[in-house]
């Protein structure tokens, strides 16, 4: 696993663990109101298998996570979820390839709410060099979400504020580093205005500017 990669899948994997801890402490949550839900459980699993500390990652919660997916994905083949679910242990366990084809396979189930796939899908494509792949993905998923649908989307589901928010940050990321900073601010402004209360939005849009 390359460095960026890490730091980009581990940050995220961070970013959800208080996600996670919200879940728990939610007596309404669909993890504990669905203890046998084999996905949920996989990715709190995850959540729990990385340290933030040292980057630490424990294997015993890895494969753990890897045969409830395994069993989940028997039980339904047709669930999205469960493929960007396993495609996550694979980046950990270093099989890009096969990440690369089970977020695929997510997508492919689910193209247009299934918003974590296509965000790891964008990631580790770009952090393994096809950054132009990277780019076109991202613009098929962001473009199915004009203004007027997200603002009456994220009136109905909050989390898909971060989400979205994330799909902008990564694709003005592909945009700066494609020369078009114009384009790229456009993204981070859209992202600001959806989740202004997420700080490295501005400080990636001091580092477009500043920039040669």
């Amino acid at each position: 696993m390359v460095k960026n990669q890490e730091e980009s899948l581990l940050f995220f994997i961070y970013d959800r663990q208080q996600d996670r801890l919200d879940v728990l402490n939610n007596s309404n949550s669909y993890m504990i109101v669905n203890p046998n839900n084999l996905t949920a459980q996989a990715e709190l699993l995850l959540t729990m298998a990385v340290n933030p500390k040292d980057k630490g990652i424990d294997k015993s919660k890895i494969s753990q996570a890897s045969k409830m997916i395994e069993r989940a994905m028997q039980e339904d083949k047709f669930d999205g979820k469960n493929y960007y679910v396993k495609g996550i242990i694979n980046e950990l366990e270093e099989d890009n390839n096969k990440a690369l084809a089970n977020y695929e396979k997510s997508i492919s189930l689910d193209p247009y709410t299934n918003l974590l796939a296509h965000i790891y899908y964008i990631r580790l494509l770009s952090n393994t060099g096809s950054k132009e792949k990277a780019l076109q993905s991202s613009d098929f998923i962001i473009n199915q979400y004009d203004d007027k649908t997200l603002r009456s989307k994220l009136g109905i589901r909050p989390y898909y504020a971060q989400l979205m928010s994330e799909l902008l940050k990564t694709r003005a990321q592909l945009y700066f580093e494609s020369g078009q900073k114009e384009k790229a601010i456009n993204d981070l402004n859209r992202a600001s205005a959806i989740n202004p209360s997420d700080s490295t939005i501005e400080a990636l849009k001091v580092t477009i500017l500043t920039s040669n």
